[in-house]
């Protein structure tokens, strides 16, 4: 009995000052951050103020770099422009793995959760479901979406005195991506209550709820059972998930029926009837689903919140609205939008751009796990570190300081191909976080 109870305390002991020495990683790298606690490490500040505020927040008190625990896995969190040049582009080698997400399934992660020759793989297959002649022939179905928004928007507006434009454009974002990438007609647009709508907000809403993120964040072994384990999927939360890849599951046998010589071309034609050279199926049944999945929400989130924010800023900069109206006009009129006239906007190019810079959705998941261990100017990241983009930070680094980023006064073409030399012409005000709704970092 004692020999197993010392067993017990030695192995607790050693557990311990494992514990110890791995939370303090970044001190022994000599770059600042947050004081971790025991086990937890930054979790619960995480969770209690949101990460993006946490992080806004670090920044402030320990600079353009520094380091903190999400629970026990350690991060690196960069908004200074050189050290981000390294990681992204001069040594993308080095960095060319993400970040792991912490309930991604162990196979079949989708493009944008995956890495490596896997990642180069689908990227290379999907390719041509976007290409200039695909996104040609997706103009039709988008200008159709959009006629829909436009109708519940004149009818909205003669009923109610102000309506939440979020909720008209995650409608749309999730119509347009059904038809274009499924070929899916969804009703998402006339009823609210149209199950695909409900499912996908249910997901992002209670994502953020469940008890399942932080439980595999403090202990990460705990993410290789957790979609092999159904029942706690669905009693923690994760429910509409299962839902989602059964109706996508539909979907792929209902377009294997119609057979490769369909009229209907889109993402989920190009997965199923892809070959590699020997002839084979290029995509399995398991990874189609989760890159079908993966577009859905990264599309549907992503678009819709940009949307958004280009509504809500143009709001509140008429001068900025009038011009891009007059651009517009002056060029498309009443024109069908198609994909030649789209690119003869410049200043509509510029404006969306720099809401993009204002509010940067998305921004937690631009990340880079190191490969090897590599210096930049005195600051060591070692091998198999998570590196996250600051892109909050980055954007205010790149306006000198400034929180109000601007647009530039030459073409967008130009612009981008110089970036770190910008010439401000207008810029949009960030509107203050009373009038932007809660929870909006400005």
């Amino acid at each position: 009995m004692l020999f197993y109870l010392a067993a017990v305390l030695l192995f607790s002991i050693a557990i311990y000052k494992y514990l110890v020495y791995h939370f303090q990683t970044f001190e022994r790298l000599g770059i600042p951050g947050p004081k971790p606690t025991f086990f937890l490490g930054n979790l619960l500040e995480i969770r209690q103020k949101g990460q993006l505020q946490a992080i806004i927040d670090w920044r402030r008190e320990f600079g353009r770099v520094f380091g903190y625990f999400e629970g026990y896995t350690p991060v690196l969190s960069v908004s200074d422009p050189d050290l981000l040049k390294e990681v992204l582009v001069k040594d993308f080698d080095n960095f060319q793995s993400r970040k792991p997400f912490p309930l991604a399934p162990r196979k079949s992660l989708g493009l944008f959760l995956e890495n490596g020759h896997q990642w180069k793989r689908s990227r290379t297959l999907l390719t041509p479901a976007f290409s200039a002649g695909k996104l040609k022939q997706m103009f039709g179905i988008m200008n159709e979406c959009t006629d829909h928004l436009l109708d519940n928007l004149n009818k909205k507006t003669k009923s109610c005195k102000s309506l939440d434009i979020y909720d008209l454009f995650q409608c749309l974002t999730l119509d347009v991506i059904g038809r274009c990438a499924f070929g899916l007609r969804t009703n998402a647009q006339a009823d609210d209550q149209d199950p695909f709508l409900t499912n996908v907000r249910s997901l992002f809403s209670r994502l953020s709820k469940t008890l399942i993120l932080p439980a595999v964040m403090l202990l990460p072994f705990l993410q290789y059972f957790v979609f092999a384990m159904k029942n706690i999927v669905v009693v923690f939360g994760m429910n509409p998930v299962v839902w989602i890849r059964l109706k996508m599951k539909e979907i792929i046998q209902i377009r294997r029926d119609m057979g490769a010589n369909a009229s209907t071309f889109d993402l989920v034609q190009q997965m199923l009837f892809s070959k590699v050279k020997d002839g084979s199926h290029a995509f399995s049944e398991r990874e189609i689903v989760a890159q079908s999945m993966t577009f859905l929400l990264a599309g549907y989130e992503t678009t819709s919140t940009v949307l958004a924010f280009f509504s809500h800023v143009l709001a509140h900069n008429q001068g900025v609205q009038k011009k891009l109206f007059e651009e517009v006009d002056s060029k498309i009129g009443e024109t069908e939008v198609n994909y030649e006239n789209v690119k003869e906007l410049p200043y509509f190019d510029m404006v969306f751009d720099e809401v993009c810079r204002l509010y940067p959705t998305a921004s937690l998941i631009v990340t880079r796990q190191a490969k090897e261990t590599a210096t930049y100017n005195g600051i060591t990241i070692p091998a198999g570190m998570n590196v996250q983009a600051d892109v909050w930070g980055y954007t205010t680094t790149r306006s000198s300081g400034s929180s109000h980023p601007f647009l530039t006064q030459k073409g967008s073409g130009e612009r981008r191909s110089n970036r770190s030399k910008p010439t401000p012409s207008c810029r949009l005000e960030p509107v203050p976080e009373a009038a932007s709704g809660p929870g909006l970092p400005c």
